[in-house]
């Protein structure tokens, strides 16, 4: 049920940085579609856990009491289609997929025409993002119990052009949804059992897959059974380091598909 709440997180993200990237390609019909996805997704979780945007489902050792994980599971009735319209979106002939690849084409152009040296050899390219999938990579909680097929991830582009990211993202969306059912089928009509484990005081750590990419959290616990330090890695740093070297020599219309493609946030910057 855990893993469940956080494949939605992780389609919420997603749906976002979709609606995001068409609007800033201008398909105005695209955008108003993943927010009013979006939306959706929040009524069906508030319904099953009572609380709009922190679903607080989990607890020392297994879920809260009172989820009505019927409710959750409902949404993905619905969801399936959403999933494929983005997906036909996406496709060599979709909308966003001809606007993202109108977009690459200016930038291309402008890359060449601003890092081309004296000997008229063009400069390489800024570095790539981060690509690790810390489900796959490292399966944690009820990830290990999941069998599912990974090999789409293999199968994305690994530029920075806004066609990838449009790819990415529906990959993402869909990657997500085959979680969420998954789960879904194998909780059935049982919830699983509540439990509390007892914490000792140390150090620990893990590795979790977040929205944008996989995060470390490191915990040091006190005899009181209060945390005495944390610190979070994120990927978003080095994200953030590289991105001036993505958008000098674009022009300055180019610039909101190229930080949208990038999907950096800088909330969840490295603390």
């Amino acid at each position: 049920m855990r893993v469940f709440f956080a494949e939605l997180e992780m389609t919420l993200s997603a749906l976002w940085s979709l609606a995001e990237l068409a609007r800033a390609l201008n398909l105005r019909s695209l955008r108003a579609l993943g927010l009013e996805q979006r939306e959706r997704i929040y009524e069906a979780a508030s319904e099953a856990t009572g609380q709009r945007v922190y679903w607080a489902i989990a607890r020392p050792g297994g879920v809260r009491e009172g989820i009505q994980f019927g409710a959750a599971r409902d949404l993905l009735e619905w969801l399936h289609g959403a999933v494929e319209t983005w997906r036909v979106a996406t496709a060599p002939k979709g909308a966003l997929r001809r606007a993202a690849e109108r977009a690459d084409a200016r930038q291309a152009q402008a890359a060449t025409d601003a890092t081309t040296d004296a000997t008229g050899k063009a400069n390489p390219p800024a570095g790539q993002p981060a690509r690790e999938d810390a489900r796959r990579r490292a399966p944690y909680d009820g990830y290990r119990a999941i069998t599912l097929d990974w090999t789409p991830l293999d199968d994305l582009p690994e530029s920075v052009a806004v066609t990838s990211c449009a790819l990415r993202l529906a990959t993402r969306l869909k990657l997500s949804y085959d979680i969420m059912r998954v789960c879904a089928e194998t909780l059935g009509d049982a919830l699983p059992a509540q439990a509390s484990a007892p914490l000792k005081a140390g150090q620990g750590s893990a590795t979790i897959q977040t929205a944008h990419g996989p995060a470390r959290v490191d915990v040091t616990l006190a005899d009181d059974q209060t945390i005495a330090q944390v610190r979070l890695t994120t990927p978003c740093a080095a994200a953030l380091a590289q991105a001036p070297g993505w958008l000098l020599g674009h022009t300055l219309a180019d610039l909101p598909a190229t930080l949208v493609g990038l999907d950096l946030c800088p909330s969840c910057a490295d603390l």
